[in-house]
């Protein structure tokens, strides 16, 4: 995770959080990463999303197969956007949507329950964390 506290500090996701306060945070939050290969799964349609995606590196694509596996792109999110947090931020506990690397992708996953449930320790950049993450999500709507 390391390897990516620059990238992360320029993310709008972050935005007004030290980097001196990152690692504590991703380490609160229970945050991890993960890379995937071109062309594989990182989440498929009616699996739980337990966790808001960053991607790092490379390209998520949104897709709605139909029963005969034909593939629409309903969405394209690149370096810095989130994906999966309209639907963890539903009552939905299921996506009706895959989320494929359409390249080799790294991604960053916050589990949402820890992004929205500030910790005991009541830290200033987690409320910044919350509010980033709201004006993205409206921000996309918006859009």
């Amino acid at each position: 995770m390391r390897d990516y506290i620059d990238q992360i500090c320029k993310m709008p996701m972050f935005h007004g959080i030290q980097p001196s306060e990152l690692d504590n945070m991703l380490s609160c939050l229970n945050s991890y990463t993960r890379s995937f290969q071109k062309g594989e799964y990182i989440l498929l349609a009616d699996e739980p999303v337990p966790c808001i995606g960053v991607v790092l590196t490379g390209t998520v694509q949104l897709v709605k197969e139909d029963i005969w596996g034909n593939k629409a792109i309903l969405a394209i999110t690149y370096s810095g956007d989130l994906f999966g947090e309209t639907f963890v931020c539903s009552n939905t506990s299921s996506t009706s949507i895959s989320f494929w690397a359409a390249c080799d992708t790294e991604v960053l996953f916050l589990p949402f329950e820890r992004v929205l449930h500030t910790c005991g320790m009541a830290c200033v950049f987690h409320h910044r964390l919350i509010e980033n993450m709201m004006i993205m999500v409206a921000q996309k709507i918006c859009s």
